[in-house]
């Protein structure tokens, strides 16, 4: 498959996709609006920020760790993830990246000596087979993300 685009969505807890976002080759942009209403009308609902990437890119670049950690800060209590979706030779590959805010009592034990941490760990990360299908919040970042060779 060749790669287009990059494309995000928002999904809940349950992978139900809540918003679609459309990106460029090296970006896509979440609207903060939209996250903002989605949030204000159920706290902690926006689950994760998904994302396609280009083929073999499985890292968070500079401006998806500054989207994370910034999301962070603004959901917490609420933990943020930003998932990246793509190709490694013949599969798809998701992996999930969590932000987690140092505690209050983590830094106050620390006596305030800088402004309070957010560490960004990869959580997990899971394989798919095209030809076995996808999640439908995962076949919808592939189909706008990625063209069958064969169109």
């Amino acid at each position: 498959m060749n790669f287009k685009q990059e494309t995000g969505s928002l999904i809940d807890k349950d992978g139900n996709l809540l918003h679609i976002f459309e990106g460029s080759v090296g970006s896509v942009s979440f609207d903060p609006e939209i996250v903002w209403a989605l949030h204000k009308t159920s706290a902690g609902i926006v689950y994760a920020f998904c994302h396609s990437h280009p083929p073999n890119m499985t890292e968070l670049s500079s401006l998806d760790k500054e989207l994370l950690k910034g999301w962070a800060w603004s959901f917490y209590p609420f933990p943020a993830r930003l998932t990246v979706i793509t190709q490694e030779d013949d599969h798809f590959s998701e992996y999930c990246y969590f932000a987690q805010v140092e505690s209050k009592e983590s830094w106050l034990a620390r006596n305030k000596e800088t402004s309070r941490k957010v560490e960004i760990i990869l959580e997990w990360h899971i394989h798919y087979q095209p030809d076995e299908g996808f999640p439908p919040n995962i076949e919808v970042l592939v189909r706008e993300s990625y063209q069958d060779e064969t169109n």
